[in-house]
């Protein structure tokens, strides 16, 4: 593929965010038009609302009122990071998909970074951030712990802590994962489990600097989802594939 044609959608899960959203659109765009400085190009970056219970969604609303490239859904209920991202990532139409926190601890200017990679290796299908220095409250680390363990017990992998949800996939690595279930299909072990030639780059990392708002994604909600897949690691044999119904959890789009 010429990257002359190449497209790139930005897949942002949205929660409680509405402080610091400007300061990471305003980020996340200078980098798209530094990497497409054409100005029709068709780069989009989709914000994916959790069911904030701020004002998140006035905020990326506006937005996408202002700018043809932010594409909003606002979803029914709080799903959790990973069934946003799915959500984002059976939404997007780009060559190359970036998938980022809202929390900026992920600067956004390591796109590049990641890009580079991707195009740079032929045959690259996903490119994750693997983080220079991971820092963090008690609370946090032990979160994390548990939530790692759980992946472990569930799925037998070896889970790497440094490395968050922070890449870049191609097309084809979205289509497998579109085609996946859904459960968790996002973390990391999983995409190297469906997609060939994921790879991992390291990348600058800002623990604590969250731009005016704090983790979308708290120590509560870190021990929730954990818990929750050790559920599913009981209930394994039963487990089926469930396949994403965007009539069942998005409320609201805009600009698609």
């Amino acid at each position: 593929m010429s990257l002359q044609t190449s497209t790139i959608s930005v897949v942002i899960p949205i929660y409680n965010s509405s402080k610091s959203i400007l300061l990471l659109y305003t980020r996340v765009a200078r980098v798209l038009g530094e990497l497409h400085p054409q100005e029709k190009k068709a780069d989009e970056i989709l914000l994916i609302d959790d069911f904030s219970q701020d004002q998140s969604f006035a905020v990326i609303s506006w937005l996408a009122a202002r700018d043809p490239r932010v594409k909003v859904v606002k979803l029914k209920k709080n799903l959790g990071q990973h069934e946003a991202i799915a959500i984002g990532l059976s939404l997007a139409t780009g060559s190359f998909v970036v998938v980022m926190d809202d929390d900026l601890q992920d600067p956004p200017e390591e796109i590049h970074k990641l890009y580079s990679a991707i195009v740079d290796v032929d045959g690259c299908d996903a490119v994750f951030g693997q983080r220079k220095d991971r820092r963090g409250s008690w609370p946090q680390k032990i979160s994390s712990l548990l939530f790692h363990r759980s992946l472990k017990v569930l799925f037998q992998y070896q889970s790497d802590p440094t490395i968050a949800c922070f890449c870049i996939l191609s097309r084809r690595a979205v289509q497998l994962l579109n085609q996946s279930d859904h459960c968790m299909k996002f973390c990391f072990y999983k995409v190297k489990t469906l997609v060939p030639n994921t790879k991992k780059l390291q990348v600058a990392h800002h623990q604590g600097q969250r731009g005016l708002g704090h983790s979308s994604y708290t120590t509560i909600t870190r021990t929730v989802l954990a818990i929750k897949i050790l559920g599913l690691a009981m209930l394994r044999k039963s487990y089926k594939k469930r396949r994403l119904n965007l009539d069942v959890y998005v409320e609201k789009k805009i600009n698609f």
